[in-house]
């Protein structure tokens, strides 16, 4: 039941599409520094385009990418 809830309030969160432009904004925060994969750079731009305030990610640091949102690591 608390499953169903939690799954249900998914649907409450903004989807971001894939396009050309994040595609190329991807392609452009990747190649700004070598300490970002290419995969993590397509989150960031997804992040910047959501104007996001947190993103969690165990993969990611703040002193990897300096952007307008908080990075935090559910692990650590």
């Amino acid at each position: 039941m608390v499953a169903g809830k939690v799954a249900l309030g998914f649907m409450n969160w903004e989807v971001i599409q894939n396009s050309t432009q994040l595609f190329a904004n991807a392609v452009k925060i990747h190649q700004s520094t070598a300490m970002i994969s290419f995969w993590d750079s397509n989150i960031i731009a997804a992040a910047l385009e959501a104007e996001i305030d947190e993103l969690w990610s165990e993969d990611l640091s703040r002193s990897q990418w300096h952007t307008g949102f908080k990075i935090i690591n559910p692990f650590g």
